[in-house]
C-alpha cells in the first residue's frame, strides 16, 4: 500500500481548500461537480483513480468509495449506508439519488482527506480556517474573478510560477470556471 499512500500523500499537498459556494436552505456546501472539477486533474496527476459503486454489503445498501493507485492497483476503501427516507416533494427515487448524492460528496472528502472552508452543514459548528497550506476561511477571502485583470494577471503569475494555484487558493476565493480558466492560463495540467 506503499504507493498508494504517497500519492495520496502527494495529491493532499497539492489540493487546495473547497469552497461551499452552493447556497441550500441556510447552508452552502460544496456541490459534486465543484469538488470534482477541482480534484479530478490532481487525482490524474499523482496516478490515482476513485469510483463509488452502489453496493450491498451483509445486506445494506451503501455507497463504496475505493481510491485506487493505478500503477500498482493498491486500494483504500470505504463504505456508508444510504438510508431509506423519503424527502419532502420528492418520489422515492429522487429522494435516493439526493441520498447517493450527498453520500459521494462527504465519502469523497473523507478518505481523500479534503478540506472544506467552513462546517455549514452542523449548523454553526466552527469553521476550518486552515489547510495544509494555511488558507484562510473563505468568508475572509476577496473573490478573484478573471473580469478584474490586475488582480487576475497577478494570480496567473503566481500560479506560474508555484506550478499550481494553492497559492492564489491562500489569498482568494474563486468559482470554478474561473480555477479552470487560471489553470489553463498559467499553463497547469
Amino acid at each position: 500500500m506503499q504507493n498508494l499512500l504517497k500519492a495520496l500523500d502527494a495529491f493532499q499537498q497539492k489540493v487546495p481548500v473547497i469552497y461551499k459556494d452552493t447556497k441550500a436552505f441556510n447552508y452552502n456546501y460544496a456541490d459534486l461537480p465543484t469538488i470534482l472539477d477541482i480534484i479530478k486533474p490532481l487525482l490524474k496527476e499523482n496516478g490515482l483513480m476513485f469510483t463509488q459503486p452502489l453496493t450491498m454489503v451483509d445486506g445494506v445498501r451503501g455507497i463504496r468509495t475505493i481510491v485506487c493507485h493505478i500503477d500498482s492497483g493498491e486500494t483504500l476503501e470505504g463504505f456508508i449506508p444510504v438510508a431509506d427516507v423519503e424527502l419532502k416533494g420528492q418520489n422515492s427515487y429522487q429522494s435516493l439519488g439526493s441520498g447517493i448524492t450527498y453520500l459521494r460528496r462527504y465519502s469523497l472528502e473523507s478518505i481523500l482527506g479534503l478540506i472544506t472552508s467552513k462546517d455549514d452543514d452542523a449548523g454553526g459548528a466552527a469553521s476550518n480556517g486552515n489547510n495544509a497550506g494555511g488558507a484562510a476561511n473563505k468568508s475572509k477571502l476577496p473573490k478573484l474573478s478573471s473580469r478584474d485583470t490586475e488582480k487576475w494577471s497577478k494570480a496567473v503569475e503566481l500560479a506560474k510560477k508555484d506550478g499550481n494555484i494553492s497559492g492564489v487558493s491562500k489569498y482568494y476565493s474563486m468559482i470554478p470556471a474561473d480555477v479552470a480558466r487560471l489553470k489553463k492560463e498559467a499553463g497547469i495540467d
